[in-house]
């Protein structure tokens, strides 16, 4: 006796061939860009494939295959309210110039004169 059971002596991996398997996950892939495994395999089950998240993870990983990346959405270097700024500010609106009624002396600290 070497300790091993009957069944698993015996048992022979039934040799699979995936090739059909893995053009039509590519070919699902290139078509449904943004799709990720999950939902390939589900469109794979709905074609009429017989097949796992698992094996189709497996896959997948082998031919490399990857979700593009996500660009960020741009946004805008200022906001209308935040700050005068020339180009946000709103062209039928008059501009509040500085006033020159108040003067400020720079020889005594903090002396103001309006």
């Amino acid at each position: 006796m070497i300790g091993l059971s009957r069944c698993s002596l015996h048992y022979q991996r039934a040799n699979r061939d995936d090739d059909e398997l893995r053009l039509a996950l590519i070919r699902l892939a290139k078509q449904y860009g943004r799709y990720g495994y999950r939902k390939i395999a589900e469109l794979l089950r709905i074609e009429g494939w017989k097949v796992n998240h698992k094996k189709v993870e497996r896959i997948w990983r082998e031919e490399g295959l990857q979700l593009p990346q996500r660009h960020k959405k741009r946004r805008r270097l200022y906001h209308k309210d935040s700050f005068d700024h020339p180009a946000a500010a709103d062209p039928s609106e008059p501009r509040l110039e500085p006033s020159t009624s108040c003067t400020t002396s720079s020889t005594t600290v903090g002396a103001t004169r309006c």
